[in-house]
C-alpha cells in the first residue's frame, strides 16, 4: 500500500511539473508585459532579415539569426527597453518580432547591433507605433541594407 501511495505521489508531481513545463513552453515568445495598459501600449519593432533563396535558408543562417536574436534581447533588456517576442523564418525572411513601450527606442538600440551583422541585401525593419494594423497605424520602414 505505501508503495502505492509514493508511485501515485510521484505521478501527480510529474504532472504537476509538466503542466508548469508545459505552461512555461506556451508562454515562450509572447511579451512578459502583462498589466492592460501596458499591452495597450506596447509597440512591435519587425525585422526583416533575408535568407538565403526563398524559402527557410540554410541551418547556419537560422542557427546565426538565432544567435543575433539573443543579442538583441539581452541587449534591449539589459536596457529596459523591450524584449523578443518570437521568430518566423519563410518566404526568403528571417523575421524577429521585438516589444516594448518605444519603438524608437527600441530602434536605436538593435539598429547598431544589426549595422554589426553581414546581413544579405533587402534587409529592413518596420517601427509599428501600435499593434494595430489599421489605416491609422503609423508604420515607418528603415533599409538596413539595399
Amino acid at each position: 500500500m505505501k508503495a502505492r501511495a509514493l508511485s501515485l505521489i510521484s505521478i501527480l508531481c510529474c504532472i504537476g511539473f509538466s503542466t508548469v513545463a508545459l505552461s512555461a513552453c506556451v508562454n515562450l515568445g509572447k511579451p512578459k508585459m502583462q498589466t492592460p495598459q501596458e499591452r495597450a501600449t506596447m509597440q512591435v519593432l519587425e525585422l526583416h532579415l533575408k535568407l538565403e533563396g526563398n524559402t527557410y535558408g540554410s541551418d547556419d543562417e537560422r542557427r546565426s539569426y538565432k544567435a543575433v536574436e539573443e543579442a538583441l534581447d539581452r541587449a534591449l533588456r539589459d536596457a529596459g527597453a523591450g524584449e523578443f517576442g518570437r521568430h518566423e523564418f519563410g518566404g526568403g525572411y528571417c523575421r524577429i518580432f521585438l516589444y516594448g513601450p518605444s519603438v524608437d527606442k527600441m530602434s536605436n538600440i538593435v539598429e547598431p547591433i544589426l549595422r554589426q551583422q553581414t546581413l544579405r541585401p533587402k534587409c529592413y525593419m518596420i517601427k509599428r507605433y501600435s499593434q494595430g494594423f489599421g489605416p491609422d497605424a503609423k508604420i515607418v520602414r528603415i533599409e538596413l541594407t539595399k
